[in-house]
C-alpha cells in the first residue's frame, strides 16, 4: 500500500488478510512441532478476520441494488424506503413535498418574539407569509361592506366532530359567510370551499364600522343644523 494514501476499514482488513498468508505459506514448510502449532494459530487468526470482514459488510455497508433503491428512480434524487431519522440538524437547499402532513413535537411550546409573521398556505401546499404592501399589489378602489348584510351574518358555538374533547368553539359557518361573502372564504385546489378567512372579516368589519360612523356623524350634524334652525328667531 502507498503510506501516503488514507486507507478505509475494508482496505486496511483486506491488506492484512493478504499479509497473514504470505506469512502462513513462510511458514508452512515442514520444520518441527512449534511452527506447525504457529502455521494453526495463524490459519485461526485469518479465520476470524475473514468473519469479521463478511459480518462488516453484511451488517454495516449496504449493496449496489439496496442503494439504487434508496435513492430512487432520479440519479439526483434520495428516497427512503421507511422512517428516516436525522439527530441533528438538518439543512436542504431545494423544496421539501411531506404528502403525510409536518409535524413539529415542541411548536405549541415554543416562542417566537422577534421578527414574526402569520404563516400561510397557497393552493399548492407552499407554506410563506402574504405581503401586504404598495408593490406587491394592484389595487381595484375602495373595499366597502353594508353593515345590516354584516349583522346578518350570525355566530355559533360549536365544537369539531373528531374532536375527542368536544372543546366549544365560536366561529362561522362557511356556506353562511359564502352566500354573503365569498372573498372571506377559503377554497382547495379543485374549487371546493374549506373554510373561512377570519382575517379577511376584520377588513370587512373595518369597513362597515367606517361607514356606520360617516352615516353617524352626517346624522349628527344634519340633528346639530335643524336644532340651530329652531333657535334661531
Amino acid at each position: 500500500m502507498d503510506p501516503r494514501r488514507p486507507v478505509d476499514e475494508l482496505e486496511r482488513i483486506g491488506y492484512e488478510i493478504r499479509r497473514l498468508h504470505d506469512r502462513i505459506d513462510e511458514l508452512a514448510t515442514p520444520s518441527g512441532t512449534s511452527k506447525y502449532q504457529t502455521v494453526a494459530k495463524l490459519q485461526l487468526l485469518v479465520s476470524n478476520i475473514q468473519q469479521q470482514l463478511d459480518d462488516y459488510i453484511a451488517n454495516g455497508t449496504y449493496n449496489k441494488a439496496q442503494i439504487n433503491a434508496m435513492r430512487g428512480s432520479s440519479p439526483a434524487g434520495f428516497t427512503a424506503n421507511g422512517p428516516l431519522q436525522v439527530n441533528g440538524a438538518a439543512t436542504a437547499t431545494g423544496r421539501g413535498t411531506f404528502t403525510g402532513g409536518v409535524t413539529s413535537a415542541d411548536v405549541r411550546s415554543r416562542v417566537v418574539t422577534v421578527g414574526y409573521v402569520a404563516q400561510y398556505i397557497d393552493s399548492s401546499g407552499v407554506m410563506g407569509y402574504a405581503p401586504s404592501t404598495l408593490e406587491s399589489k394592484s389595487l381595484h378602489g375602495r373595499y366597502e361592506v353594508d353593515l345590516e348584510t354584516w349583522l346578518e351574518l350570525g355566530a355559533w358555538l360549536f365544537h369539531y366532530k373528531d374532536d375527542p374533547t368536544q372543546e366549544k368553539r365560536a366561529g362561522f359557518i362557511a356556506q353562511l359567510v359564502e352566500s354573503r361573502f365569498p372573498e372571506w372564504c377559503i377554497y382547495g385546489p379543485d374549487g371546493d370551499l374549506q373554510g373561512v378567512r377570519y382575517e379577511q372579516m376584520m377588513v370587512g368589519l373595518h369597513s362597515a364600522f367606517v361607514q356606520h360612523v360617516a352615516e353617524t356623524r352626517t346624522q349628527h350634524a344634519d340633528l346639530v343644523a335643524r336644532i340651530e334652525a329652531l333657535e334661531t328667531p
